[in-house]
Parts: structure tokens; sequence; C-alpha cells
């Protein structure tokens, strides 16, 4: 929900997005007030989560937290994720803890953040750079599954979870 790099192997909880490692580290960061990070393959998930992820997953985080995100907003690049730059850092604290951008409030000045700058990276993302992560399901708690798949994760929960981050 918050960076072009995939294999997305951690979710937040309670709002109901899945994130990458580097995220999942800002997310913790951020206090389990605001972002409660779990991971897909170490953590046994209950049925509540799997619950949430199925109703949110990361087009409806993003079309909520996002609603206002500026046009000339810096997005974070692929590197940035890689490096957990300053910019991965800005932009996640911006979207959640501070809220600057989510439905139902009004766009920030442009003062309140960083102007983009040439990037010495590839460019930011957009919503077509996320490719489907491995589904959680109730009680799960296998190993982890390397190729990315849904390997010792087989309930009804894993199909309608994979498409909430469609939709």
């Amino acid at each position: 929900a918050d960076c072009p790099l995939h294999g997305l192997t951690w979710i937040s909880i309670n709002i109901g997005a899945f994130v990458c490692l580097p995220c999942s580290g800002i997310h913790r960061n951020l206090g389990v007030h605001i972002s409660k990070v779990r991971s897909i393959s170490m953590d046994a998930l209950n049925d509540d989560w799997v619950d949430n992820m199925e109703r949110w997953g990361n087009a409806r985080v993003n079309a909520e937290w996002q609603a206002n995100l500026p046009k000339d907003y810096p997005l974070p690049s692929a590197a940035d994720a890689d490096n957990q730059t300053a910019v991965l850092d800005r932009f996640i604290r911006d979207k959640y803890e501070k809220q600057l951008f989510k439905k139902g409030g009004k766009p920030p000045p442009s003062s309140t953040y960083l102007k983009p700058q040439a990037k010495a990276t590839s460019g930011g993302w957009d919503d077509d750079d996320w490719d489907a992560a491995p589904a959680p399901t109730r009680g799960a708690s296998g190993g982890s599954n390397p190729a990315g798949g849904n390997q010792g994760m087989g309930s009804s929960a894993v199909g309608a979870v994979g498409a909430a981050l469609g939709g």
C-alpha cells in the first residue's frame, strides 16, 4: 500500500493493508495506536484480522488514506523502499500518522511536504504496480514460502483476501 515493492508478506491488521518488509518496519515505528503489524507467514492470524483484511485490502486502503494525495507529492520509489530512505518514512508518516491525505480532509498545502526532486532511481509507483500478495488465512502459522505463493494456507479466506488486494 505504501511503496512499489512486491512480496507483500506483512500486514497492518488494524489498517487492513498488505506491506513489504521495509514498510513493515516503519509501520512498527508508528506505534500500535496507529498500525499493528503482523507477518503473514510467522504469526497466527485470528478471524478478526483476516476479516479486516478482506474488508479493506490495499486498493480500498489507498482510496481512503490517499484520497487527497497532491499530484506533486514525492512518492517513494523501489530504491527508497529497499534503502528505507527519508522519502519512504515521510510518506508513511504523512499518510497514517499525520493523516494528510485521508478522505474527508482537505488537501495539505504544498509547504507541508517535500517538493519532488529529480530522482536518481526509476520513478515512483501507481496502482498498476501491485501484484498479489500471499493471502493470510485463519490460524495460519506455517513457515515462509520463498516462492510467494499460498503454500500451506488453504482456506476459503485465501481467495477473498487475495481479491481484497485488487479491490
